[in-house]
């Protein structure tokens, strides 16, 4: 509700804020493996070498 609000003054209505946060959310999950990986949570994934 607070960022629907904060969106409303900024002179916003729902829907160009909806679409806002759905790109943020999909920049997000694009980021977020690469995130853990840096954070040492995931193993880095082995080059596989071909012969």
């Amino acid at each position: 509700m607070a960022a629907y609000a904060l969106l409303r003054l900024a002179g916003l209505a729902i829907g160009p804020a909806g679409l806002l946060g759905l790109l943020v959310m999909f920049v997000c999950l694009g980021l977020y493996p690469s995130l853990l990986q840096r954070l040492g949570w995931v193993p880095r994934r082995r080059a596989r070498r071909t012969r």
